[in-house]
């Protein structure tokens, strides 16, 4: 078999017969495994499906503010799959409840495609804490072309903590507030939880709407730190108004080699945020198969690969697409169910 995709948590495996997904949560032991097995969708063609679809305007609804990593995600692939299709994609903000506004939003509208969800980890949390009341069935996930990975920031001429055993220790002593993007997100609020579990520091996490208000925050003093990727602050961080004290990720990251990560701390903390697209349950089959060709040709343009490396966004393998990112998806939804127990958001 050839592993195609591999963090602590997920290890998606294929061979000529089938797909398999295996996910193991070591959040508290014993080890929690799901293992899914699927047949693999055909090896994707050169030429597009023989539909004639789109014909008019396509929207992408992201459930975030502007300037947040999800907006700059929909922004990065809409206008690739605008010159695929020669129709505009448009991106719509619809911030509100952690993305639940936006989630809900397009499992109401007609299953014709033409409405189609920036779809994340944080959806399967909103389901998870009923804050979006629709069902994951009724939810068609298309592909998944971003992976992300979480970083843990402060302002970088904060002098109370240099590294993050400081901080740690800090915490430990005093109340110390942390931004994220979502109450119940994954991963801000996840990672923030675990990480005042584990270590006993005193956390306060802080949910924003929106990301770029969060930074003002930041940068204002109003929080002591923030979880955030590092592909949304490039800005920040080239002009040294931030520093990242620890990365939620299995090995330092390239870019930030003196950056330590969390399992180098003794923390199996390694939460990151995917995002992907998906749209409402009863969209034809034909229409889900012209979507996932157009993801998978948008995702190896040269255009969106430059938006990965400006946005740090080459640390994961991105793309998964069809059967096998919906079985993804699946498990991961077991991963964070069992996860939101441990941390107290969701009654065992």
């Amino acid at each position: 078999p050839k592993t195609v995709t591999s963090t602590s948590l997920v290890t998606v495996t294929t061979t000529a017969a089938a797909t398999t997904v295996t996910v193991t949560t070591t959040v508290t032991p014993p080890p929690r495994t799901v293992t899914v097995t699927v047949t693999p969708t055909p090896t994707p063609t050169p030429t597009p499906p023989p539909i004639a679809w789109p014909t008019r305007p396509v929207t992408i609804i992201v459930g975030f503010g502007a300037g947040g990593g999800s907006d700059l995600a929909a922004r990065a692939i809409a206008p690739v799959l605008q010159n695929l299709t020669g129709v505009p994609w448009t991106v719509v903000n619809m911030p509100g409840g952690g993305g639940a506004i936006a989630e809900a939003y397009v499992a109401e509208q007609p299953a014709d495609g033409y409405t189609i969800l920036l779809y994340g980890a944080y959806a399967l949390g909103n389901i998870i804490l009923g804050k979006n009341t629709h069902k994951m069935e009724e939810y068609i996930p298309i592909c998944r072309f971003q992976w992300d990975v979480g970083g843990l920031w402060i302002r970088a001429d904060d002098t109370r903590f240099k590294n993050i055993q400081e901080f740690i220790q800090y915490a430990k002593e005093r109340e110390v507030t942390v931004g994220g993007t979502g109450l119940g997100q994954i991963p801000d609020h996840v990672n923030t939880a675990l990480l005042a579990k584990y270590t006993g520091a005193k956390l306060r996490y802080i949910p924003y709407e929106s990301a770029a208000e969060m930074r003002t925050d930041l940068l204002g003093g109003k929080i002591d730190a923030m979880m955030e990727e590092p592909g949304i602050i490039v800005p920040l961080i080239k002009e040294g108004k931030v520093k990242a004290l620890v990365f939620f990720a299995e090995q330092r990251l390239k870019d930030f080699p003196d950056v330590p990560v969390a399992p180098e701390l003794g923390l199996n903390i390694t939460y990151g945020l995917w995002r992907g697209l998906a749209v409402r349950a009863g969209v034809p089959g034909d229409i889900v198969k012209k979507l996932e060709w157009l993801c998978e040709q948008a995702y190896n343009s040269p255009y969106y690969k430059e938006q990965e490396v400006k946005q740090y966004l080459y640390y994961r393998p991105g793309l998964l697409v069809g059967d096998a990112f919906r079985e993804f998806v699946r498990a991961e939804y077991e991963v964070y169910l069992q996860v939101f127990k441990d941390i107290g958001l969701v009654k065992s």
